[in-house]
């Protein structure tokens, strides 16, 4: 599953101008395996995290604004799991 979104995010990364719904679904995906992650009992969120955060930075750095909704959902999802 994080392959998958590595895939996806840089891809987006490489492309130029793509429609929103591909961000949309980046997203998602994205989403999808942080809830799996945080919510499986071996620590797999522990192992995946720095692949995770790197690409929130990756797709903080384009210029269409959905890197801060891959940390939104980070921060809502990770933190949620924490309690």
């Amino acid at each position: 599953m994080v392959y998958c979104c590595e895939c996806a995010i840089n891809y987006l990364n490489d492309a130029y101008d793509m429609e929103s719904e591909a961000y949309e679904a980046a997203v998602l995906m994205f989403g999808n395996t942080i809830r799996v992650l945080a919510h499986s009992n071996n620590g797999l969120i522990t192992r995946f995290t720095p692949r995770l955060k790197k690409l929130i930075a990756i797709a903080q750095k384009s210029d269409c604004g959905y890197g801060d909704d891959l940390q939104d959902m980070w921060n809502e999802i990770f933190e949620s799991s924490k309690s």
